[in-house]
């Protein structure tokens, strides 16, 4: 029997909304050993239609309630975005690079007009005719236990609101 092993990763650096606290460019990008974890959802729709959803980032201010507020508006480019997150002190610029051939994408925060740090990683598997979705969120420096349990709490939860959104009958 031929068994084969996937290796799913996927970063989201989430805000201390999820119990994390912001961090700057440097401070993530250091070679810290932090606490992870990996949360994932499955979905009974189809991975072509969840991977184009996705890739537009004022879909993920729609689904994504508990870490954004208020509607987003396009930016720039179409797959940038600004909205609103309180956790990080307000206005953010969210942009969404997709690679399609392997189901990844590099989401990226910068408040107002901060140059972009180190991208937040997605990663989308094919699971017969759905679709699993992983979000790996690592624990900030710093983070209390309390704190940690919250965000992974809350990113589950913001999962669980995808699911509902795109299992939606339209």
């Amino acid at each position: 029997m031929k068994i084969r092993f996937r290796w799913l990763l996927a970063v989201l650096s989430l805000a201390s909304a999820h119990g994390l606290a912001a961090e700057s460019p440097s401070a993530a990008s250091s070679s810290a050993v932090r606490d992870s974890a990996t949360l994932a959802v499955t979905l009974q729709v189809p991975y072509e239609h969840t991977l184009t959803w996705l890739a537009d980032p004022l879909h993920h201010i729609a689904w994504n309630s508990g870490f954004f507020s208020g509607p987003g508006t396009r930016g720039a480019r179409w797959n940038e975005a600004r909205a609103n997150v309180p956790a990080l002190g307000g206005p953010v610029r969210l942009r969404i690079e997709t690679h399609r051939s392997c189901g990844a994408f590099e989401v990226y925060f910068a408040p107002g007009t901060a140059p972009f740090p180190e991208p937040a990683q997605v990663r989308l598997v094919r699971n017969g005719d759905g679709v699993d979705v992983l979000w790996t969120i690592h624990r900030a420096s710093g983070a209390s236990e309390e704190e940690w349990q919250g965000a992974r709490t809350a990113m589950q939860q913001s999962l669980q609101r995808l699911k509902a959104r795109l299992e939606a009958p339209h």
